[in-house]
């Protein structure tokens, strides 16, 4: 028995439909029933769908699920024979992941992709390898020809041991780019939205800008470590006495500028730093010592300095605006330019030489197949697209395009699968709340970008469907998940706010539980939930985990 938001899901025929499907409300039998009835009563085939899952164990059973409906369908109809032909169809329909929707694209139509037919998809630990190896060339060259800009960008990033941290820089904005539709243009961007003098722009979302942050701030950490570790080695009679209480004051100071989140805030903070004049040492100190410990404050005053110049007054221009993300700085808005505009181009270097030696080994990745469809299906020239005639004969032909976990799915599989549809076929299963593949390239706002418009403004087009009621757990279990959920769920923190319409709603009738074991339900079968607080020292600490397994 259907609930009514299920028959929504199941019957509603002509739109674009986002079906928001909590846990446990029977997502996978509303999408299987879909398809079989369209199949049954003769409104599609099975080669004119492409159902798209997350996995390919997750094909499989959608497949095997499917499979089982027409055959139970045909013994009630043993006449019929167009249930006998779609079973038939059945082992060749497009019931698969992204990647195998991907890869037959580019296998059929090899010549348009320019790729031999033979390749082969990488090997994680080959790519690694490749990757590595590329890396080391690339950064070879800026160092030999890269001039003074490249030189004051390694001295910022890299440590005095080695380029990983520029090397780990460079792979996360390669691979933001290669989820993207078309990577050129988004680096691109991230070079614009770096801004250029007094009308230059600073986005507070832009990766590149978050990402020089977070390693500056790494750095500074690590020079905070590095300072704290040379005074505790100062000892009484050593004639640094003074050293010790000076770097240590100035070295917390510091922490409390890496502490500080935001961007503006941080610049601020480090833009009205104070460095003081370090005390003098005693006649007779111990030498070796206090170079070490010189030499260690030198270095992060050099390198604060040089990361954000301060003004004699300290103070910022523009300060209102720099928040919101408006103007800098002539100076700084082309300090931060050059800084992103090494980063855009070392990636896109990275990103040739990579290209050339994947096809010198006729090797490919996910990407690299889902990039090739793409191109395939779409041409793009200065900023606009233009279906292809494989596009549209494939657009012609398929009926639905059905993607499940659609919380998972990225930009640029988007693009493919909109490049097929019609513009009023696309059928998208997921849930938010369960989204956890943002490190893999998922985005959820593609999803809260649906379910905002298809809630709010739908047009003729589009519909949201909600599916709350959970039919796989007790009351007292769900009772305790909408409280926490209702808690710590809202807009600004997780994109989506859990409330009446979200939260989860008993629909199972459990019986009473008869048997004699003891469960893990307290008093009136209701669970409790005990949150526990700890600081991040206090979890490397064996003891504080004592009594929590």
């Amino acid at each position: 028995m259907w609930t009514e938001q299920q028959k929504q899901a199941i019957e509603t025929r002509g739109k674009n439909i986002l079906v928001s499907a909590a846990a446990g409300s029977g997502k996978t039998a509303v999408l299987t029933r879909r398809i079989l009835q369209k199949i049954i009563n003769g409104e599609t085939s099975a080669d004119r769908l492409v159902v798209v899952t997350f996995t390919k164990a997750a094909a499989a059973e959608m497949r095997e699920r499917i499979r089982k409906g027409l055959e139970e369908e045909f013994k009630k109809n043993p006449s019929d024979r167009g249930l006998f032909v779609q079973m038939t169809l059945l082992g060749d329909a497009d019931i698969c992941t992204i990647d195998s929707f991907c890869n037959k694209i580019v296998k059929t139509h090899f010549e348009e992709a320019g790729i031999d037919p033979a390749f082969r998809i990488a090997e994680d630990g080959e790519l690694s390898l490749i990757k590595a190896d590329v890396f080391s060339r690339v950064i070879e060259e800026f160092y030999s020809d890269g001039g003074e800009d490249f030189f004051d960008f390694a001295s910022a990033f890299s440590s005095s041991k080695n380029d990983t941290d520029i090397e780990k820089m460079i792979y996360d904005v390669y691979d933001e780019a290669d989820n993207k539709p078309w990577p050129d243009e988004w680096l691109e961007e991230c070079l614009k939205n770096a801004g250029t003098g007094d009308s230059g722009k600073l986005l507070k979302d832009n990766l590149l800008l978050q990402d020089h942050l977070v390693r500056i701030k790494k750095k500074l950490q690590e020079y905070a470590v590095a300072a704290r570790s040379a005074v505790d080695k100062i000892y009484e009679g050593s004639g640094l006495e003074k050293y010790k209480d000076f770097i240590e004051n100035e070295t917390s100071a510091l922490e409390a500028v890496c502490e500080k989140e935001g961007l503006y805030e941080f610049y601020k903070a480090a833009r009205t730093f104070e460095f003081a004049t370090l005390p003098s040492a005693k006649k007779g100190s111990d030498e070796d010592l206090k170079a070490l410990c010189k030499g260690i404050r030198d270095a992060y005053k050099k390198y604060l300095l040089g990361i954000v110049p301060q003004n004699k007054d300290g103070s910022i221009e523009g300060e209102e605006d720099f928040y919101v993300g408006g103007r800098v700085s002539a100076a700084d808005a082309e300090y931060i330019k050059r800084q992103v505009g090494l980063i855009v181009r070392i990636t896109r270097r990275f990103s040739e030489v990579l290209e050339e030696e994947k096809k010198k080994r006729n090797i490919a990745t996910f990407a690299d197949i889902e990039h090739l469809a793409l191109n395939i299906l779409v041409k793009r020239e200065n900023g606009c697209s233009e279906l292809t005639p494989t596009a549209l004969e494939l657009k012609s032909f398929y009926d639905e395009i059905l993607t499940d976990e659609y919380q998972d799915s990225n930009a640029l599989q988007e693009e493919i699968l909109n490049a097929v549809s019609k513009g009023n076929n696309r059928y998208m299963v997921g849930d938010v709340k369960q989204s956890i593949y943002a490190f893999r390239g998922g985005d959820p706002g593609l999803f809260l970008e649906k379910y905002d418009k298809y809630g709010g403004d739908p047009g003729e087009n589009d519909s949201l469907i909600i599916l709350q009621n959970n039919f796989r757990s007790r009351a007292g279990v769900l009772e305790g998940c909408n409280k926490i959920f209702s808690s710590v769920m809202n807009r600004d923190y997780t994109g989506i706010s859990y409330d009446e319409s979200e939260k989860l709603v008993p629909s199972f009738g459990f019986g009473e539980y008869e048997g004699t074991e003891p469960t893990f339900a307290g008093e009136e079968g209701k669970v409790g939930c005990e949150v526990i607080l700890c600081d991040k020292e206090e979890l490397r600490e064996p003891e504080a985990l004592e009594g929590v397994r």
